[in-house]
């Protein structure tokens, strides 16, 4: 009987990572970078996240590199750039969940870290 459990237990984790792994896409600029409504950017991006992160090297491009490679950031201040993930306004005008990607630059443009915030929270290029 325990056999029967063990083997019942593995096969339920290997359908679980199935269903988890269909619901992440590989990068892709178009993608990333269309909008089919004027004000809201499609939830794609939240499904290629991963991928962006896991393998495409931000840290170290300049930030004209960065554009070529994501598109027009949706935010822009001194020492970041931002682009929206995720956004969930539930029943309301206002969000009530909102996952943005970080990257954050030098003086001379060069992006030094990237942070994901709000969500499982990925670091890269900083100790």
């Amino acid at each position: 009987m325990k056999k029967q459990n063990i083997y019942s237990l593995i096969i339920f984790l290997v359908f679980i990572t199935m269903v988890m792994a269909c619901n992440e896409k590989k990068f892709d600029k178009r993608r990333w970078t269309a909008k089919t409504d004027a004000n809201f950017r499609p939830n794609e991006r939240g499904q290629m996240i991963n991928d962006l992160l896991s393998n495409h090297k931000l840290v170290g491009l300049k930030y004209v590199d960065i554009i070529t490679l994501l598109g027009a950031p949706d935010g822009i201040d001194s020492s970041s750039v931002f682009y929206e993930i995720e956004i969930d306004y539930g029943s309301d005008i206002d969000p009530v969940y909102k996952k943005d990607l970080y990257l954050f630059t030098t003086e001379d443009s060069i992006i030094t870290h990237t942070r994901l915030k709000n969500g499982r929270e990925h670091t890269e290029g900083r100790t």
